[in-house]
């Protein structure tokens, strides 16, 4: 077993956040990518401790996943999914750089109401 490796995913025919969702709820921590719309993991020793029976899963987990959503090829993806493709629909891309510091600015922010308040008028300044 190779001490790292990176196994990414794509798909032309459905919504790979989907799948990535999929596998989310079943235990498998994805890496969303963008340009085009994909996924990774990286594969390490942690996923194939003593036998092969986590790989086996894996790969269940994905043929579970393809063979349903190639029955609904047309739905969008839900969850954080959908989240993370909709920043690719962004016309200004200019602006992802503000919104993230404004978001992490407010998530670390321990000032309570006053915090979310200033967040509130970030956002209606950027609308």
């Amino acid at each position: 077993i190779p001490l790292g490796s990176v196994v990414g995913f794509a798909s032309d025919e459905f919504d790979i956040y989907r799948l990535a969702t999929h596998l989310a709820e079943r235990g498998w921590e994805m890496n969303a990518l963008q340009f085009p719309p994909a996924m990774h993991i990286c594969c390490t020793r942690l996923h194939a401790v003593n036998d092969r029976e986590n790989a086996k899963r894996l790969v269940a987990d994905i043929r579970e996943g393809c063979a349903e959503f190639m029955k609904t090829k047309d739905q969008p993806a839900t969850g954080s999914g959908a989240l993370y493709g909709t920043t690719q629909s962004i016309p200004d891309r200019s602006i992802i750089g503000d919104v993230a510091k404004t978001y992490f600015d407010a998530y670390y922010d321990v000032r309570g109401e006053e915090s979310l308040k200033a967040l509130q008028e970030k956002c209606k300044a950027h609308a």
